[in-house]
């Protein structure tokens, strides 16, 4: 009886023992939980990559079908009315007449995988009170305001300084980064917008900024991808200069 006594005394914990198991779980925990945290953004980043490739797949689809020429893209992302015949997403709303696609969630090829959730919570968020569930593309083409007719960007401007919106590929300049990811700016009409376009520049605005809604959109730990007139697709981290010259091509 003695000796089985003892023993199970032995297997108990004190409350110290207690409290130095639990200490050290906590400082466990708190060494862990942010490389996992660090872990999950990293596969959030390489499926953004993944979903910019196989868009700029489906615009060298496009582009082959089309004698060379891009879709016509503005506002609204109309870029993917034209390329879902190649990627075959599924969307809420179709509009011929503007043209565009709308979504009734934002998952899918067409959007960051980190974009901030619920919009509102985006630094780049404008206003509005409108949260119904409709969204346009988070993917952006990028803008120069130059009228070279060589530039790079997918948009630029003509003679007349008025937008062109739609190019053909080989008139864009090489190196040109041609689209990237961004985040929410503003909703209306039960619609979540986005910002229109990627205007080099910009990205010397830091993730903060409530005016960025022409930069990258800085999601994942202060990085963002971007998609290049060749097909391939980078990252580039935030660090308050600018990155691209106003071609969009990397400093």
């Amino acid at each position: 009886m003695w000796s089985h006594e003892k023993n199970r005394g032995r297997a108990s914990f004190t409350l110290i023992e207690l409290l130095v198991t639990i200490a050290i779980i906590g400082i466990l925990s708190s060494l862990l939980l942010p490389a996992l945290g660090k872990a999950r953004e990293s596969g959030r980043k390489i499926a953004c990559a993944g979903n910019l490739r196989n868009i700029l797949q489906g615009c060298v689809l496009y582009v082959d079908d089309n004698n060379g020429w891009l879709p016509l893209s503005r506002y609204n992302a109309q870029y993917v009315y034209h390329i879902n015949e190649y990627l075959k997403q599924q969307y809420s709303a179709k509009f011929d007449s503007v043209p565009c696609l709308q979504f009734s969630r934002p998952d899918g090829l067409y959007f960051c995988p980190s974009l901030s959730s619920p919009p509102q919570n985006s630094p780049c968020w404008k206003g509005g009170t409108d949260t119904a569930p409709v969204y346009y593309p988070s993917y952006r083409q990028t803008f120069t305001d130059s009228t070279d007719a060589r530039s790079g960007c997918w948009n630029n401007r003509d003679a007349s300084n008025n937008p062109v919106w739609q190019r053909r590929l080989d008139a864009i300049k090489d190196g040109s980064a041609i689209i990237g990811d961004t985040n929410w700016s503003s909703a209306a009409g039960g619609i979540v917008y986005q910002c229109s376009y990627l205007v080099a520049g910009y990205e010397r605005l830091p993730p903060s900024a409530t005016n960025g809604e022409c930069a990258p959109g800085w999601n994942h730990l202060n990085s963002s991808n971007l998609g290049f007139k060749d097909g391939h697709v980078q990252a580039y981290s935030y660090n308050g200069l600018r990155l691209f010259d106003n071609d969009y091509v990397p400093k």
